[in-house]
Formats: C-alpha cells, structure tokens, sequence
C-alpha cells in the first residue's frame, strides 16, 4: 500500500531527518540550502503471528512505538496477535525499508510476572518511520489489568463482555483513542486526538480515574449502574443526554459535576484542554 502527502519545498539549511508521513531531503534542482519536504510512501512487511497462554487473572499490557492498535473479545482461550511490520520512506527507497522492517524491528508476546505483554520495539539507529500495526485478540475468559502504553497512532479497544479490572490507555504521540466496555479504575490519556470511552462497569470507592486529551473532543458514556461522582471540564461545549433522577447536577461556567446514586463509588475526572465533551448514559 502507498499513501501519499503533498511536496513542500523549504529553504532551510541543516540536517535531512524525517517527518512522520514525510522525508525532507535535497532539492534534486542542486540549489545550495535547500531541502525538500516529500511525500513518505508506506512498505509493508509480511505480517508475523503470535499467541500466548491465558489464565484468569493476569493482566495484558501492549507497548507500541508506532502504528495503530486494535484490540477485540477473539474466540479462544488465547491471547493472539497479529503485527503487521512498516515503514515509511522515500518511494524510492524499498530496499532500505525492507531492511529496517527485517533488522531493526522487534515484535514478541511474552508473560512478564502477572502479566502477558506483547511489545514492538526498535533497535539504535532504527528510522523513526518504522512500526508495526498491531491486532490482538483476547480470551473470553478475560479479568485483569488492561493497559495500553501508544508512542504514536490510533487505538481502538473493545473490551465488550470482558472483565478488566482496570483501564487505562495511554498515547504520547497523537491519535484517537476509543475504549468500549471499560471497567475498573480508568486511566485514559492522550496529547492530540479525540477521546471516545465507554464504561461498562463503574469503578468502586478508591478504583478513582482520569481522561483526559490536550487537544480533541471527549464522547464520555457511563452505565446506568454507575455510583460515584463525575466531573466534566471542558474548554469548549459540554453537551449531555438524559441523566438518570438518581444524578445530582452542580454546574459553573466550564464544568459539570455530578453525584451519582449515593456518590460512594468512584470519583472520575473527564477534561480536555481544547474541545467539547459529549455526556450519554446507558
């Protein structure tokens, strides 16, 4: 697969690195300063399959570098998943990204004390356009700590009819992060993209949490069993459905906070620094 950014041309004097989705190099016309923003083209390596024993109880944490994450309930008592190796590069350039995909990507699946971890990483002097996607399915046996730790790239975690007894996403680069049938303590953060979290099973007293994003919209959904306090703060619009009668409202200029039943279960922060945050109930 090829994708291709729009050529820019900068007049800057310097060293050639590479952007994400883009490769600054020389301008072929030779003029002197002068180096050319390019569109990267996408390599994709043959993708590499691995599974590993599960047991109730332990948790699954995924460490990625780069690439998007995708995680669903699979069918097994296994965790499986699947990597797909790429690189991004000059089109020209196909046998040097086959050869950073080849020698200088690192994929497992191991068990790490209580836990399973699956992991990409890349060895010293790796171009920072190689990655790996990642798609992991998970046992429907399936209760423990959840946790994705993103260095850049979208991740889509659907946890429907799982048990995790804690959530947490993180993402320190940018991209969209949306968790389904959350559960437990929450842990959601990213700088840039939007934020989509959908609670099955609401935390008990002390299971507090965060989500948060530096920059994008927040799509918050809390079940009706929920009991605890939410509070919501927002630098744009806070908009929200139908709030069950058990829910208390104290409202300011830039958030909302909210005792849910009796408000002894978990207390959970949603914020974004630029966006609006979006309020259902189900």
């Amino acid at each position: 697969m090829k994708r291709f950014l729009p050529i820019f041309v900068l007049t800057l004097a310097g060293a050639v690195p590479f952007l994400q989705g883009c490769i600054l190099s020389n301008c072929d016309q030779g003029q002197k300063n002068c180096i050319q923003l390019e569109p990267a083209t996408r390599f994709e390596g043959a993708p590499v399959s691995k599974t590993s024993a599960y047991s109730m109880g332990q948790g699954l944490k995924i460490r990625s570098i780069n690439g998007s994450v995708n995680v669903a309930p699979g069918s097994s008592g296994n965790i499986e998943v699947t990597f797909q190796p790429f690189a991004l590069d000059k089109k020209t350039n196909q046998a040097g990204a086959e050869s950073q995909m080849t020698n200088n990507l690192v994929v497992d699946i191991s068990t790490v004390g209580n836990d399973v971890v699956i992991t990409t990483s890349r060895k010293s002097g790796s171009s920072s356009g190689l990655g790996a996607d990642i798609t992991v399915k998970v046992p429907p046996g399936f209760k423990g700590v959840f946790e994705v730790d993103q260095g850049n790239g979208p991740v889509t975690a659907d946890l429907t009819n799982l048990a995790p007894t804690a959530t947490i996403l993180k993402n320190t680069g940018a991209g969209e992060l949306i968790a389904r049938g959350a559960g437990g303590a929450l842990t959601i953060d990213t700088d840039l993209g939007d934020v989509t979290v959908q609670v099955a099973k609401w935390g008990a007293a002390g299971e507090d949490g965060t989500v948060h994003t530096g920059n994008g919209n927040i799509a918050f959904t809390a079940p009706l069993s929920a009991n605890g306090q939410l509070v919501l703060t927002a630098d744009g619009k806070i908009t929200e459905g139908s709030l069950p009668t058990n829910w208390v409202k104290n409202e300011t200029a830039t958030s909302k906070a909210y005792t849910i039943g009796s408000g002894v279960g978990a207390h959970v922060d949603v914020k974004n620094d630029f966006g609006d945050i979006a309020l259902t109930v189900e």
